[in-house]
């Protein structure tokens, strides 16, 4: 009788300690929910947008410093911490430069929409408006030279190209002029540093949505 109660004991322990543990399992993944808050990129893409777009930054073309502060605020405001967001900031482009200037325009931003996906393209024109008499060389590929694209397309991608980069390479402030400035030009760019940089909250703020 002795052996046959304690066998039962066992069973029945087992059995409690069972449905605990099965009744425990959602809280702990909710848990690690809450712990891994983070906005997907799509979202923060689409928030970012959204308030580059109050600051002033147009869609097609690049994004500045102005518009890129103003949006990390409202992230800030939002709840969302951005981690080294005053590095990131110093990776945009000041509002007032050559390149971000020449790229407002109808002609700068049908420009743009060639270039953008180009590798380093971007890159080199803002290096070229950086060496001796590179700026006006950038305006005449802008504005007067046919098909003015194609010219940044053979030097991205073509080994012509690339030699004419390891000569400018050679002109003051030329330097390096093939390789990526580090700089983010772009609405994509400037998001998926964002979200990589976001920082998780352990819950979500009180009164705060996921930007839709």
């Amino acid at each position: 009788m002795i052996t046959m109660r304690f066998a039962k004991q066992c069973i029945g322990f087992v059995l409690i300690l069972t449905v605990s543990l099965t009744l425990r399992i959602p809280t702990l993944h909710g848990q690690e929910s809450r712990m891994a808050n983070k906005l997907s990129l799509p979202e923060v893409t689409e928030f970012l947008r959204r308030e580059l777009i109050k600051g002033g930054y147009q869609p097609d073309g690049l994004v500045t410093q102005g518009p890129t502060r103003q949006a990390l605020a409202a992230f800030k405001q939002k709840g969302w911490q951005v981690q080294d967001a005053p590095e990131l900031l110093k990776r945009v482009l000041p509002d007032n430069d050559f390149v971000a200037k020449q790229f407002r325009d109808e002609k700068g931003r049908a420009f743009l929409r060639k270039i953008e996906n180009l590798p380093g393209g971007i890159d080199r024109v803002d290096r070229l408006s950086r060496i001796p008499e590179g700026r006006a060389s950038v305006k005449a590929l802008i504005h007067k030279v046919p098909n003015g694209a194609e010219w940044i397309q053979a030097m991205t991608t073509t080994r012509r190209g690339e030699i004419l980069g390891e000569r400018l390479s050679n002109a003051p402030t030329g330097h390096q002029f093939n390789s990526p400035t580090g700089r983010i030009y772009l609405l994509h760019d400037l998001s998926t540093a964002i979200h990589t940089l976001m920082i998780p909250t352990v819950t979500r703020p009180v009164g705060v949505q996921v930007p839709r």
